[in-house]
């Protein structure tokens, strides 16, 4: 063969393998860079960052992430107490203990008569009536939602716009004298 005949051959493009590598990269980067700016809850809801401000009853500044779980301060959370022993008192005594966690606190009043403490939550304030419980020193089944089944007897006559309602057993009655 001579050299005329070597150059009359087509060449082989050797580019088109490394495009194809080049572009599954690009995909790959692209695809990670979207994962690497979402955040994953633990329920598998992905959450964008956004810059946007959001329109809430509290504010972003006070709001905790939890879990995944907003948790709101004590500041901002409604508390009826309501005496359900046959202590003189109770209600006021818990209700001024409350105060100094700097729970915002109801006028106390008399609930139902119960054996036990027991705090009832409003609809999404399950977090903050359990951490509320904890903090009276209540297992977790003392706490429940206000509206538990409508043969069950509500703890108060009128929950007064309360997000929790702690109804004081004996027990904490007189825990709670002093």
């Amino acid at each position: 063969m001579t050299s005329k005949q070597h150059s009359s051959r087509p060449k082989k493009n050797s580019s088109k393998p490394l495009l194809g590598v080049l572009l599954a990269l690009v995909l790959v980067g692209i695809v990670a860079f979207g994962f690497l700016n979402k955040k994953t809850t633990s329920k598998n809801k992905t959450i964008t960052p956004s810059t946007k401000a959001t329109t809430s009853k509290v504010s972003a500044v006070n709001k905790v992430l939890y879990g995944g779980v907003t948790q709101l301060p004590p500041s901002q959370i409604k508390v009826l107490v309501a005496n359900g022993s046959y202590v003189s008192h109770a209600a006021s005594n818990v209700t001024n203990m409350l105060k100094h966690y700097k729970y915002q606190t109801l006028t106390p009043t008399n609930g139902v008569h119960t054996s036990s403490t027991e705090v009832f939550f409003m609809s999404g304030y399950d977090f903050e009536a359990a951490k509320l419980g904890k903090l009276l020193g209540l297992p977790p089944s003392a706490v429940m939602p206000f509206y538990t089944a409508p043969a069950t007897t509500p703890p108060v006559n009128s929950p007064q716009g309360a997000d929790i309602v702690v109804l004081v057993g004996p027990g904490l009655a007189h825990s709670s004298i002093g």
